[in-house]
C-alpha cells in the first residue's frame, strides 16, 4: 500500500492538555485541519494518557498515545515503544521539537517517511536553562543536549526555524544542516485580528500581557515596573500558570490594578488586542513569541524586553520599544510610550504593516508546498 497521511509528533513529554492550558489548542487544531486537506489523514502523537477528552478539538485527526498510564508508562514514552506500527505507511512525519524525534529514532525499524522538524525556539538553549534530568548538569547536561540534537537533526529532511536567529544558531552548531534549513515563522491570521484605530489613552491607560504565568515570563518585574510608574494604570494578564497565586499577592502588596483573566479563548483574545493602549512583554527569553506577533498584527504599541525572540520580531523604535528585562528598564519604556500619542500611533501602524510577513495564508501555503516537495518522486 502506498504511504499516505501525516503524523504529528509533539515535543517529548508534551500532552494535549498542556497545550490547552497554554491556550494553544485552537492554533494546533487549525494546523491539523490544513494538513488533513493536504495529506488526507492526520495522526497526532501525544504523551497524555488522558488526552482522549480533547480529541474532538482536533477532528478529523486521530490521537495516539505515546505512553500509557502505570509504572512502565515513562519508560514506554522515553523509548517510543508501540509507535512503530502507527508510523508505518505514513507519507510524512512532522516533529514539533527536536526532543520529539526520540520516539521516531528509537522505534524498531525507524520510519522511512520524510521528516520535517519544527524549531520554534532554540531547544538546546532553553533546555540547558532548566533540564528536567537531575543527573544531567554541567558538562553532562551539555553532552546530553548535543547528542539529542545530533541524532535528531541527522534524521530530519528539512528543519524549519521560526526566525533567522534560530537558523543561524543551528547552523553554527551543526554545519551539516546547511541546505536543509529554512526560515518558517509561525502563522498569524491577520484577518481575524482587528486593527487598532484610536491611539488616545483610556482612563486609566490599559496594558495587556498574554502568556503563561511562569518564571520565564518575568512577571514579578512587570508588576514592580507598573507600581513604579506612579500613575493609575490597569494591567490585564491573559494566561495561567504556576505563579498565579504569588503574582496576585504581589499585585495586591504593590497596589497594582491587575486583573488575572486566566486562559482567554483565541476568538475572544484576537478581538481584545486592539482595545488596549499598549502590550507589554517583559520575558527573559523566547523562541518565536506568538502572542507578541499577534499584538503587532493588531497594531498595538509594544514594550518588550530586549532578549532573544522578542528582538527578532520588534525593530526598536520602529515597530515597538525594546527595554532591558529589569524593573527600571520596563518602567522607563512604559513611561515613554504612555506619554507620547504620536509615538504610540507610529509604532502601532508600523507594527501592523510589518506583521504581514506572518500572514496565515502565505506562511501556511509555503509550509505545505515545502512539505509536499519532500514526497518521494516530487520535483526538487
Amino acid at each position: 500500500m502506498d504511504p499516505h497521511g501525516c503524523a504529528i509528533l509533539l515535543a517529548h513529554g508534551d500532552r494535549l492538555e498542556d497545550l490547552e492550558r497554554a491556550g494553544q489548542t485552537d492554533f494546533l487544531a487549525r494546523i491539523v485541519r490544513a494538513y488533513a486537506e493536504a495529506f488526507g489523514e492526520v495522526t497526532v502523537f501525544s504523551y497524555g494518557a488522558n488526552d482522549d477528552a480533547l480529541a474532538s478539538h482536533y477532528a478529523p485527526a486521530r490521537i495516539v498515545h505515546a505512553a500509557r498510564s502505570g509504572r512502565m508508562g515513562s519508560l514506554q514514552a522515553a523509548l517510543g515503544w508501540g509507535l512503530g506500527g502507527a508510523l508505518r505507511g505514513i507519507a510524512h512525519i512532522e516533529v514539533r521539537a527536536v526532543s520529539g524525534m526520540l520516539p521516531a529514532l528509537l522505534v524498531w525499524g525507524r520510519p522511512r517517511a520524510p521528516v520535517s522538524l519544527l524549531c520554534g525556539f532554540d531547544w538546546r538553549s532553553h533546555w540547558l536553562r532548566g533540564s528536567p534530568m537531575r543527573f544531567a548538569r554541567g558538562w553532562a547536561q551539555r553532552r546530553v543536549a548535543s547528542l539529542i540534537e545530533r541524532f535528531g537533526f541527522g534524521r530530519a529532511d528539512i528543519v524549519m526555524a521560526s526566525t533567522e536567529r534560530i537558523e543561524r544558531a543551528l547552523l553554527d552548531r551543526h554545519p551539516r544542516l546547511l541546505g536543509r534549513t529554512v526560515v518558517q515563522p509561525h502563522p498569524v491570521d491577520l484577518s481575524l485580528i482587528p486593527a487598532k484605530r484610536e491611539y488616545r489613552l483610556g482612563e486609566p491607560p490599559s496594558l495587556l500581557f498574554v502568556g503563561r504565568l511562569a518564571p520565564q515570563k518575568n512577571l514579578e518585574v512587570l508588576l514592580e515596573a507598573v507600581a513604579l510608574l506612579g500613575c493609575p494604570v490597569r494591567l490585564d494578564l491573559a494566561g495561567d500558570g504556576p505563579l498565579r497565586g504569588s503574582l496576585e499577592s504581589l499585585a495586591r502588596a504593590r497596589g497594582v490594578n491587575a486583573r488575572f483573566l486566566g486562559v482567554v479563548p483565541v476568538e475572544s483574545l484576537y478581538g481584545r488586542y486592539a482595545t488596549y493602549d499598549a502590550f507589554v512583554f517583559p520575558t527573559l527569553y523566547e523562541g518565536f513569541p506568538k502572542a507578541l506577533a499577534e499584538a503587532l498584527a493588531a497594531g498595538l504599541p509594544v514594550v518588550a524586553s530586549d532578549v532573544e525572540g522578542n528582538a527578532d520580531l520588534v525593530a526598536d523604535g520602529r515597530t515597538g520599544l525594546l527595554a532591558p528585562p529589569a524593573v527600571e528598564g520596563i518602567a522607563d519604556a512604559l513611561r515613554r510610550l504612555l506619554a507620547d500619542e504620536a509615538l504610540r500611533e507610529g509604532l502601532g501602524r508600523s507594527a501592523r504593516a510589518a506583521a504581514a510577513r506572518y500572514d496565515w495564508n502565505a506562511v501556511m501555503g509555503l509550509r505545505l508546498a515545502r512539505l509536499k516537495a519532500l514526497a518521494p518522486g516530487a520535483a526538487r
